[in-house]
C-alpha cells in the first residue's frame, strides 16, 4: 500500500526532525474495566474515571505552526474487548480520506514483546472517521505481522466519533476475537503504540496533519520497515466476578486439513466450573459441516482451559467456527488449507 500522494508529501513525512519529543519506553498502564464499556460517542461516568494521559510524542512534519488542541487518551480492557478513547479540545471533527494519515483519525498497534525493542509480530488497526454519507469502512485490521490484510472487523467491534461539550471524542471497543491471537489475558507480555492524526489546513499549504503517539516509529508510515516499535503494557489484573464472560483466544485462523483448531479460554471467576461446549463448522450458506459437544475444564492455577477441535474429514475451504456454552459465545472465520506435499 502506498500512502504517499506526491514528492512534496514524501518530503513532509520524512521530516522527522520535527518530532519534538524524545521516545519513551516507560510502560503504559492498561486498567481492567469491570463494566463493559460502550463506544457511543460520549464518555460515561465510569469511563471518565479511567486515567487520561497526554501523548508523549508529537510530530509536526515541518508543517506550519498551528494552534493545537489539547489531546489525551484513555485505554482499558475487559475479558472480551480493548477500550480506546481519544479526546481533543478541537471544536469539530475533520473528515478526510485516510484520516489515520491526514487527520482526523487514529491507529493502534498491539505487539508481541517476545521480540525487543521492535517486534515483527503485531496487529495494526486503522480508524478513519467517516461523514454520514461516506460508505467506506471506518475501522479495519490493516496489517498483521507485516502482511497487509485489510480485513474488516466484526460487529463486535464498534468505533464512534462525536463533538462533545468539551471538544471532540474518538472512541472504540475492539473485540479481541477480531485481532486474535493478541489478547492481554493470554499473551502475558504485550506492547502497544497509539497514534492520532489531527487534521489542519491553511490556504498556502492545504490539508495536512500533526501526529501524536506513544513512541516514535518511522514504521508508522514506511511500509518497507517490517517491524514496529512499542511501549510495554503494564496490565492491571482482572477482577474476578460471577458469570464473567469467558475470554477466548484462537491460536491460528488458518490450519491444514486434519490439524486441530486450538483454542484457549480464560475464566475470570472465583469459582471454576466445567463448561459444556457445543461447537460447529459451517459453510457460508450456513450448512453444518462438522460439529461436536465437549466439556471444558480449567486449570485452577492459570484459570485457563483448552479446546482442541478436530478438522478431519473436512475439505479445504473457508468456514465459520461457532463455539457456544452457558457463558461462551465465540464466532470466527477460519481457513482449512490443503495439505501440501513436502
Amino acid at each position: 500500500m502506498k500512502f504517499l500522494k506526491s514528492s512534496l508529501f514524501f518530503g513532509l513525512f520524512l521530516g522527522f526532525s520535527a518530532c519534538a519529543d524524545k521516545p519513551s519506553t516507560k510502560p503504559i498502564s492498561l486498567p481492567f474495566f469491570s463494566e463493559a464499556p460502550i463506544a457511543e460517542g460520549r464518555v460515561s461516568v465510569v469511563e471518565r474515571a479511567l486515567p487520561s494521559k497526554p501523548f508523549p510524542v508529537r510530530y509536526t512534519f515541518d508543517n506550519p505552526e498551528m494552534d493545537e488542541p489539547e489531546i489525551s487518551y484513555r485505554l482499558a480492557y475487559t475479558e472480551t474487548h480493548l477500550y480506546v478513547a481519544i479526546e481533543t479540545s478541537a471544536n469539530e471533527v475533520v473528515y478526510r480520506n485516510r484520516g489515520f494519515l491526514w487527520g482526523d483519525g487514529w491507529r493502534i498497534l498491539l505487539a508481541d514483546m517476545s521480540e525487543a525493542p521492535r517486534s515483527s509480530r503485531y496487529a495494526d488497526i486503522y480508524v478513519s472517521p467517516k461523514a454520514s454519507n461516506d460508505e467506506r469502512p471506518e475501522i479495519f485490521l490493516a496489517v498483521q505481522d507485516n502482511d497487509q490484510v485489510y480485513r474488516l472487523l466484526s460487529d463486535k467491534t464498534v468505533a464512534h466519533e462525536a463533538v462533545t461539550n468539551t471538544g471532540t471524542l474518538f472512541e472504540a471497543t475492539i473485540a479481541f476475537d477480531d485481532i486474535a491471537p493478541f489478547h492481554p489475558l493470554f499473551r502475558g507480555k504485550l506492547g502497544a503504540n497509539l497514534y492520532f492524526a489531527k487534521g489542519f489546513e491553511t490556504p498556502e499549504v492545504g490539508p495536512f496533519p500533526y501526529g501524536y503517539s506513544l513512541i516514535r516509529d518511522d514504521g508508522i508510515w514506511n511500509e518497507e520497515i517490517q517491524d514496529r516499535a512499542y511501549v510495554p503494557v503494564s496490565l492491571s489484573p482482572p477482577i474476578a466476578k460471577p458469570n464473567a464472560p469467558l475470554a477466548v483466544k484462537l491460536h491460528a485462523r488458518s490450519v491444514e486439513v486434519g490439524d486441530a483448531l486450538e483454542i484457549d479460554v480464560f475464566a475470570n471467576r472465583d469459582r471454576l466450573e466445567t463448561e459444556t461446549v457445543l461447537w460447529e463448522l459451517r459453510q457460508e450458506n450456513d450448512a453444518s459441516i462438522k460439529s461436536g459437544v465437549t466439556d471444558l475444564t480449567f486449570d485452577p492455577s492459570s484459570q485457563i482451559g483448552h479446546l482442541s477441535l478436530p478438522t478431519n474429514a473436512v475439505e479445504a475451504g473457508r468456514y465459520e467456527l461457532l463455539v457456544q456454552g452457558k457463558n461462551l459465545d465465540f464466532t470466527q472465520t477460519i481457513n482449512l488449507l490443503p495439505i501440501f506435499e513436502k
